[in-house]
């Protein structure tokens, strides 16, 4: 499991009298149940940009989510990946 997803679940592994899984429980975290649950339906955007309104921020986010849509059309999961990492390093 992901580290970002293993975070918000309990996992107990059941053995019997010979110490072997039986049974493998995995349950979610009460805490992240009451934090999705105020969260739900909302979208958090990080950014270091102070000098933003939120409704620029989140048109900028929609531009970008439509821009990496179109490139992804034309380029491979890979090529992707490095001309996204370029960018990065270049910003």
């Amino acid at each position: 499991m992901h580290r970002s997803i293993s975070c918000r679940y309990s996992i107990e592994v059941v053995t019997d009298e010979n110490h072997r899984a039986t049974n493998v429980i995995l349950r979610e975290k009460q805490d992240y149940i009451d934090e999705s649950k105020t969260l739900y339906g909302t979208y958090l955007i990080e950014t270091n940009r102070n000098d933003l309104e939120s409704e620029e921020i989140w048109r900028l986010y929609v531009t970008l989510a439509k821009v990496e849509g179109a490139v992804h059309v034309y380029m491979s999961p890979d090529d992707f990946e490095i001309a996204l990492s370029k960018t990065k390093r270049s910003i």
